[in-house]
């Protein structure tokens, strides 16, 4: 049988026991194990990839544990592990009495005594919880292991030791576990400069589902060390605003490439066409190993608080304020002069000092909307908006002196039922294309000073059609700006 990125097989053996083969293509793992009919009793043993080149061993003793022994072997690239679970025992609880179990008069509650074992836990559990005591966890191991742990700096080489501690946590001057960064030792801890961007411009990453416009930059850094002569030179290369969609890792909701600020990815390359080269083989393989070959975006369906939208506060204390936003909605911030601001259904009444979120359309992200004269000052990390900007999850959104952390996971693509009208989010076009709009309708509208109550609020169908990505290249000289177009779904 196969299940997403595993394959399992289970194999009948004489006397009722079990073989059971798994493997992993994500983490190129092998699991061997045998386990009774009852599943009361199994041992496994499951050979992987190491995180570079490790020698030495590890056993760890747990009282109660799903497995309370476990063994591992660091063999150069691959890593060992033991592991056996025991018999648990049996417990049952004695029958009732004649007339049933006596009931508490203040509660009203079953009083029940507790269940009586009997049939013990087996020898292994029980010389498990002799050695290490109740509940108790114990480890002691000896490794050293040279590995690149995904830092600028490279390979490090660590000797790590464990006596007879519990390594679930550690205690200053009590813990019994010791580390030692043996390249750090003799050639002393590396010493970085800041960034330079010595390239910028902007790329199209194209994927199954269409191009990407972004901007993408080519930083340099030095790096080193104090008893070493050379010098290394680490190259990377940052993409902004990398809103391809992943799915996450047993979940079914689903994330952003980018996971910093601004929705920004950063991979190591030496120049921006091997950055899109990495970028796009990284988007891949994460949606083959959290998903399935040749995954795409589709629209997700409602599950759990995938689709709900959460503001919180920058000030410590405040509540943080959460409610459901599905595509086709707009949810309004209601400032209050009595307290914090909240967010009110979709079918409330919306004003021009009002603030909306919606979906983006096609990744299902969160686009912040305002009236350009008479809604409060809007920033979204640092920029302010002048009629509708990208929230991406941890931006920092700053609402009429009101801060807030936006967190929210996107949607997927808006399903077909859904139809929007959107406009282009450039400022320049938005401009242009309000002056275009005075002038063609000036004739025909009724001049009088509307009432604060008569401002039509910039509802699902301010936006534009916008490309994933949603950044959009400069547009070329006297060139006019397009008409607005009408998205109509995939």
């Amino acid at each position: 049988m196969a299940h997403m990125t595993s394959e399992y097989t289970d194999i009948d053996l004489p006397g009722g026991a079990v073989l059971q083969i798994r493997r992993n293509h994500e983490d190129s793992e092998l699991t061997v194990g045998v386990r009774n009919s009852c599943h009361s009793r199994q041992a496994r043993i499951t050979v992987t990839p190491s995180h570079g080149i490790a020698v030495g061993g590890s056993l760890t003793l747990e009282d109660a544990a799903e497995e309370p022994v476990r063994v591992a072997f660091y063999l150069g690239p691959i890593t060992v592990y033991f592991s056996a679970r025991g018999y648990w025992g049996r417990s049952e609880t004695p029958p009732p009495p004649p007339g049933g179990w006596p009931v508490d008069e203040k509660t009203g509650y079953v009083t029940r005594p507790p269940p009586v074992m009997v049939d013990p836990p087996g020898l292994l559990r029980r010389a498990v919880a002799a050695l290490v005591g109740n509940l108790q966890r114990r480890k002691t191991s000896a490794v050293v292991a040279s590995y690149d742990d995904g830092m600028v700096e490279g390979v490090n080489t660590v000797a790590r030791v464990c006596l007879w501690d519990d390594d679930s946590q550690w205690t200053a001057g009590k813990s019994r576990q010791y580390s030692l960064n043996l390249t750090h030792a003799v050639w002393g801890k590396p010493t970085q400069t800041d960034d330079i961007v010595i390239e910028e411009r902007r790329v199209e990453v194209a994927l199954p589902e269409g191009k990407y416009a972004m901007r993408a930059k080519l930083r340099e850094r030095k790096i080193s060390w104090a008893r070493w002569p050379l010098v290394k030179l680490y190259r990377s290369v940052s993409f902004s605003p990398a809103c391809m969609l992943v799915p996450q890792r047993k979940s079914d909701s689903l994330s952003f490439e980018g996971n910093r600020a601004g929705c920004t990815s950063i991979v190591e390359a030496g120049s921006i066409r091997a950055g899109v080269a990495a970028l796009i083989s990284r988007v891949l393989r994460d949606r083959e190993a959290y998903g399935r070959v040749n995954w795409t975006p589709k629209p997700t369906a409602l599950w759990r608080e995938s689709h709900n939208l959460g503001l919180e506060p920058v000030e410590r204390g405040a509540d943080r304020i959460v409610d459901r936003l599905l595509h086709g909605e707009t949810l309004w911030l209601l400032p209050r002069n009595d307290g914090p601001p909240r967010l009110v259904k979709p079918d409330y009444q919306p004003n021009a000092l009002m603030v909306g979120f919606s979906r983006h359309p096609i990744d299902g992200g969160v686009v912040v909307h305002r009236f350009p004269a008479t809604s409060p000052l809007v920033i979204v990390d640092g920029e302010p908006v002048g009629q509708l900007a990208r929230v991406w999850p941890e931006s920092r959104v700053s609402i009429g002196g009101h801060e807030f952390t936006a967190w929210y996971s996107p949607v997927g693509p808006a399903p077909e039922a859904v139809q929007l009208q959107l406009v282009d989010p450039d400022p320049g076009d938005v401009a242009g294309a309000a002056e275009r709009d005075v002038a063609e309708v000036a004739a025909t509208l009724d001049t009088s000073t509307p009432a604060p109550d008569e401002v039509d609020p910039p509802g699902a169908d301010l936006f534009g059609e916008l490309q994933p990505g949603n950044d959009p290249p400069d547009p070329a000289p006297e060139q006019a700006d397009p008409p607005p177009k009408r998205w109509e779904g995939d």
